[in-house]
């Protein structure tokens, strides 16, 4: 399952993290660098296995944690409507 930001959204990297920006609304969402790196698998074609397995390398000692975190940040911004499926 392909995901995309929501039209009128926009993703911006920083240092601690990133920012969607809904410039429709005139709100921002920030995330931390955990959550960009989520926002950035998805965002780059990545499904949520794969995002969680990445992850779960990556952070080892969290792997256990990752799943949960990973699904409560897709609900999150899918309720927020700053993501979607790709149709």
């Amino acid at each position: 399952m392909k995901w995309r930001l929501a039209e009128h959204v926009s993703f911006t990297e920083a240092d601690r993290g990133g920012v969607l920006l809904n410039e429709a609304r005139g709100t921002y969402w920030q995330v931390n660098v955990t959550g960009a790196q989520v926002l950035r698998s998805l965002l780059n074609g990545n499904d949520v296995p794969q995002t969680i397995q990445h992850l779960s390398a990556a952070y080892p000692d969290q792997a256990a944690q990752i799943t949960g975190d990973v699904h409560g940040l897709i609900e999150a911004a899918t309720k927020a409507e700053l993501i979607q499926h790709e149709p």
